[in-house]
């Protein structure tokens, strides 16, 4: 896994609409209210510190390790 080749640019909008079928699936999945954030940079120092003390470690299909 290469996350430099595996990036997938797109425009704003269509980007949008994918975050939002992607929050609505995760919700419908664990049957409750999720928080989606995406890579960019988190400047409030708050919610970057709640951030931070509340991902959860999970595993892909690979074994990579992502966090949530």
């Amino acid at each position: 896994f290469i996350l430099s080749s595996c990036l997938i640019e797109m425009p704003p909008l269509e980007k949008g609409e994918t975050l939002i079928r992607l929050w609505e699936q995760l919700e419908e999945f664990f049957e409750r209210k999720v928080d989606l954030v995406t890579d960019q940079p988190i400047k409030n120092p708050y919610f970057r510190r709640s951030v931070e003390e509340t991902k959860v470690l999970i595993y892909d299909r690979e074994g990579e390790k992502i966090f949530v």
